[in-house]
């Protein structure tokens, strides 16, 4: 209870310095985990944005998020899944993470497997459909500019001169080094599970 509130009370902070920082810079960043957002939170903005949705900075301040510019950057979902899994299997950025990751199963395999089985479990915030991050309730995609981790040198180049910044991107918060291997029956789970994310994204 006490370090939900310390989390609650954190964001809140976070929440208003990042209202300055977006306002100054002219654009809005949608942080979606596990698609090298730590990374382009650092160099664009000095400093971490946390994973606020597009939905929050709505409610938060309606005028100035319709005028700011939005963008986001979003991944693969089987890559960006496995990503979460061996992030969080590594003990993550904080005990939530890490009491998390001890919770999941030590097989890929088996950890989607488990992650279809428990609805609690696809509500973590490494877990969800990126769609949730940039989308209003019914779907409608509300950020300017989505880029992609596949193409982020080209996608990270173009956001930076938009903002006028002379920037290169340098990976931060990496995942352990692991190849993706997945059953067929696991490939299948993942799409049906995120197919929102991969009819949106293309992908």
């Amino acid at each position: 209870m006490l370090r939900r509130y310390r989390e609650a009370n954190a964001n809140r902070v976070l929440a208003r310095e990042l209202h300055n920082t977006f306002r100054e810079t002219g654009a809005i960043f949608i942080h979606v985990p596990k698609a090298a957002g730590s990374s382009i939170s650092l160099e664009l903005f000095g400093h971490q944005v946390g994973h606020f949705t597009v939905m929050d900075w709505f409610a938060r301040d309606p005028l100035l998020t319709e005028r700011l510019f939005k963008f986001a950057f979003v991944r693969e979902p089987l890559d960006r899944l496995h990503s979460a899994w061996r992030f969080l299997r590594a003990g993550g950025m904080n005990a939530g993470d890490a009491e998390t990751g001890a919770r999941l199963a030590a097989t890929f395999d088996d950890f989607v497997a488990q992650l279809v089985a428990d609805a609690t479990l696809q509500r973590w915030i490494h877990f969800l459909p990126q769609h949730h991050f940039l989308c209003a309730p019914d779907t409608r995609l509300l950020v300017d500019f989505v880029g992609r981790f596949e193409k982020m040198e080209a996608d990270f180049a173009r956001v930076a001169a938009r903002l006028g910044k002379d920037v290169q991107l340098s990976v931060r918060n990496p995942s352990p080094a692991a190849p993706l291997a997945a059953s067929d029956r696991t490939r299948k789970l993942v799409r049906d599970l995120y197919e929102a994310d991969y009819q949106m994204f293309g992908y």
